[in-house]
């Protein structure tokens, strides 16, 4: 390839990168649609399920968001490296919130397999469940289970690395792009349900 040839690819490199961010500037979240966040490499995971904030059947009042009241809302879950997002279905223009799945566990619950209804919870370091997700077939929810653990011991490594002085130089700009979304929209997820202890923290005291 000669010199010339270099730069004019070069250049294309760096306009469409320009473009992207332009796009990204002047649309916010708006542009990270389901195709833009696929990137030409694809998905690491895509799928729909039922979403709910932690684990909202170990509440105790539904006025408070627990107890038999379902709170749980079908998506669109898309995975590209170390996040998560959660769209309203496949044509949304752009995600409802992030989450970022470092230092995340997804848990099958084979113990809670129905028909139409197998469990995953994402839960923190700590085992404490941050988001519960239920899928249609077990399929799906073993990739997704698989993808999560994947990922994280990817981001894990990295970040190891990184620690080291050795930035990861494979890793894919749609991914970088991805996590720079997600950063941007995390803030978005839907609050905590009170848990039993919180509960009882913030009830008056009868003496």
């Amino acid at each position: 390839m000669s010199v010339n040839s270099q730069s004019r690819s070069g250049s294309g490199f760096f306009a469409k990168a320009k473009s992207t961010l332009s796009l990204f500037s002047s649309k916010g979240d708006k542009a990270a649609d389901v195709v833009t966040l696929r990137g030409t490499g694809g998905s690491d995971f895509e799928g729909e399920a039922k979403i709910s904030r932690e684990g909202t059947s170990g509440l105790l009042c539904p006025c408070l968001g627990g107890g038999s009241k379902d709170k749980s809302k079908t998506g669109h879950v898309l995975i590209k490296g170390p996040s998560c997002f959660i769209f309203s279905d496949e044509t949304s223009p752009s995600p409802k919130y992030a989450i970022k799945l470092d230092r995340k566990t997804a848990n099958l619950h084979d113990n809670n397999k129905k028909e139409n209804h197998v469990l995953v919870t994402l839960e923190d370091g700590l085992g404490d469940v941050e988001f519960q997700f239920i899928f249609s077939d077990i399929k799906s929810a073993t990739k997704f289970t698989k993808t999560v653990t994947e990922q994280v011991a990817i981001a894990a490594e990295d970040t190891a690395k990184e620690r080291l002085g050795h930035r990861n130089m494979k890793m894919k700009s749609s991914v970088h792009y991805a996590a720079d979304i997600a950063s941007g929209i995390e803030k978005n997820q839907p609050e905590k349900p009170l848990s039993p202890d919180d509960f009882l923290q913030v009830a008056p005291q009868v003496y």
